[in-house]
C-alpha cells in the first residue's frame, strides 16, 4: 500500500478530478486522478476518446485516466476543457457518443425496441445517470508537472 500511495503526487484531494501534464521525452502525457472507480474511468474515457479525437488515445483503470497524443502544447489545458464540455452533456448527447452493447450479451435484448435498448443500455450498462450527476458535482484541479514513477494504465 505504501508503494502505491508514494506514486500519487502530493497535494491530491480525495476528491475531484486531477489533472497533471508530464513530458515524458517521446511526448505530452496528461493522467487525470480519479477515485471514482473503473467504471466512471471506463466511461469518462469514452467520452474523453471522443471530445480529444484525432491521434489521441485514452486509456484507464481504477485510479487513473491517462492521455497520450493529445498535442504538443497545452496539452493539460485542452484535456480540462473537455472535461469541461463533458460536464455539461445530457443523457442523450452521451448516448450518441457511445456504442451499443452486443444485443446477444443480454436477455430478451432482441425483442426490445432499438429505442428502449438504447435506454436500457445507458442505465444499465453505462451507469449514465450516475455518471452526469456525479459529472455536475466533481471540481477538477491541474497540478503541477512533479508527479514522477506514476503507476498508469
Amino acid at each position: 500500500m505504501q508503494t502505491l500511495l508514494a506514486r500519487i503526487p502530493e497535494g491530491l484531494g480525495d476528491d475531484g478530478l486531477h489533472i497533471v501534464e508530464q513530458n515524458r521525452g517521446k511526448g505530452i502525457e496528461v493522467l487525470i486522478f480519479s477515485f471514482s472507480g473503473s467504471r466512471f474511468n471506463r466511461l469518462l474515457t469514452l467520452l474523453l476518446q471522443d471530445r480529444l479525437g484525432g491521434k489521441a488515445q485514452v486509456r484507464y483503470n481504477d485510479f487513473v485516466v491517462k492521455i497520450i497524443r493529445a498535442g504538443k502544447e497545452g496539452t493539460g489545458q485542452r484535456v480540462l476543457h473537455a472535461l469541461q464540455e463533458i460536464q455539461k452533456m445530457g443523457k442523450d448527447n452521451i448516448g450518441a457518443v457511445l456504442p451499443l452493447p452486443q444485443a446477444e450479451g443480454w436477455k430478451f435484448a432482441r425483442a426490445l425496441p432499438p429505442s428502449l435498448l438504447f435506454d436500457l443500455s445507458l442505465s444499465d450498462h453505462y451507469h449514465a445517470e450516475e455518471f452526469i450527476e456525479c459529472m455536475r458535482n466533481i471540481p477538477f484541479f491541474i497540478l503541477d508537472n512533479s508527479c514522477s514513477g506514476t503507476n498508469t494504465p
